[in-house]
């Protein structure tokens, strides 16, 4: 075997000289060419090395210890090959130091020493270098182990990186298994629904019925009695109206007759939204500016599924937000305006917004930001497909920890309509 010996290996003019380059002179890394650093006090030995591997590796140089772990901090070598003794740092320190580095620590390290004592061989292990040559050495071999070694190291990163997307994807498994856990409640609870809410109206028929009587029984007392009586009747009307409403509205809400489409008032669409989430909003300054001419064609329970949703969100996110005296309070502003051929309903509070890194996913079927248990992810898709259902478009406008603004974009039924007549008269 071809061992090398410094003493015969340079003829005058076997090899160029040495040409130690800089980062700005390092060459870009060719496809499947693992980046291999080679660290060594000696100028020949250092274009000895380089010259039998370049053609196999892309090649770093180092002339001393500190900046061979420099370098191999700042580039993330493959491999690294260095001889055991240098100046600042030796072989089994540089080991040590990339070791304790979290980015460099399972590089594989081969270290070159001219001892072969069995002292040395078990310090360069401890010290974590993966495999040691002693010289003289044969290119078949340094070439066979680095090789070794370079493909232990890509399929251990393969391997690392696999292992990371498996978790990743049994993490989102173990979610959306949850998920969907809860939205088999959910669907039983919608089941259910119905019943519940006869079982509410038939005691509030009777509450009317006894709220009746007790206002015909207040006209048969003395007239300095009738007053004080007649304002206990009227605040319990006026519970019993405001129960009935909220009954006729979540039934309304829980129908079956999605595929429907009427003329609807947006006004009454954000009115009952607002109505049927009065207690999550009744600490919020609301802001309604929407007009009873603003019409579309479309389903009055979808839409009020879309507003509930957007409005339950911004609920939720002015509850988490923390205001002070310099701050304006938890406020919701609904504005619907024409602009156009189209119909805008704006939907903005000013609660902590949505982070960057989620925007593109937030309309994605069981994506959620909230705490498990605090919600499905589907609110949001569902609005999208609703909205589409509605040949309509729901976008959004948010700055983190400032507000987020949803816009709802619906073809005005109005020119709709005028395109329709327009169509007539010209056949």
């Amino acid at each position: 075997a071809k061992l090398y010996r410094r003493a015969e290996l340079f003829p005058a003019t076997s090899l160029e000289p040495i040409k130690i380059r800089s980062v700005t002179d390092l060459p870009r890394r060719q496809k499947n060419q693992p980046l291999l650093l080679i660290a060594d006090d000696e100028p020949d030995m250092l274009t000895f090395l380089r010259a039998q591997l370049e053609g196999h590796y892309e090649i770093l140089e180092a002339q001393d210890g500190q900046e061979a772990v420099q370098k191999a901090k700042q580039f993330l070598p493959d491999i690294i090959l260095t001889d055991m003794m240098m100046p600042e740092k030796d072989g089994l320190q540089i080991c040590q130091e990339l070791q304790a580095t979290t980015s460099t620590e399972n590089i594989p390290i081969v270290l070159l020493t001219a001892r072969v004592d069995e002292d040395i061989k078990l310090s360069a292990l401890k010290a974590g270098a993966s495999d040691f040559l002693t010289k003289p050495f044969s290119l078949a071999e340094i070439h066979v182990r680095l090789k070794n070694l370079s493909d232990t190291h890509l399929y251990q990163r393969t391997l690392k990186r696999q292992k990371k997307k498996l978790e990743s994807t049994l993490d989102e498994l173990k979610d959306t298994e949850t998920m969907l856990v809860q939205s088999e409640k959910m669907a039983s609870l919608g089941k259910m629904s119905a019943g519940i809410l006869h079982e509410i109206n038939n005691p509030l028929n009777f509450a009317k019925t006894g709220a009746y009587t007790l206002r015909e029984f207040v006209h048969q007392l003395p007239e300095d009695e009738r007053d004080e009586y007649q304002d206990i009747v009227k605040d319990v009307e006026e519970g019993i109206t405001r129960v009935s409403d909220i009954v006729q509205d979540l039934r309304g809400f829980s129908h079956p007759d999605s595929e429907h489409k009427f003329d609807t008032s947006l006004e009454k669409v954000v009115t009952k939204s607002l109505k049927l989430l009065s207690n999550e909003v009744k600490h919020v300054h609301l802001e309604n500016d929407v007009s009873s001419d603003l019409t579309i064609n479309g389903n009055e329970n979808q839409l009020i599924q879309v507003l509930v949703n957007i409005l339950q969100n911004a609920s939720d996110s002015l509850d988490s937000k923390t205001y002070d005296e310099k701050t304006e309070g938890p406020c919701i502003k609904i504005r619907g305006f024409r602009k156009e051929d189209r119909i805008h309903l704006l939907i903005r509070d000013n609660g902590t917004g949505i982070e960057d890194q989620h925007m593109a996913r937030i309309f994605d079927p069981f994506y959620t930001t909230k705490d498990v248990g605090s919600g499905m992810g589907l609110g949001l898709s569902i609005c999208y497909k609703i909205m589409e259902h509605h040949q309509a478009t729901i976008k959004v406008n948010t700055k983190s920890h400032l507000y987020t603004e949803f816009d709802l974009d619906f073809p005005d039924l109005n020119c709709m309509m005028d395109d329709g007549k327009n169509i007539d008269s010209t056949l």
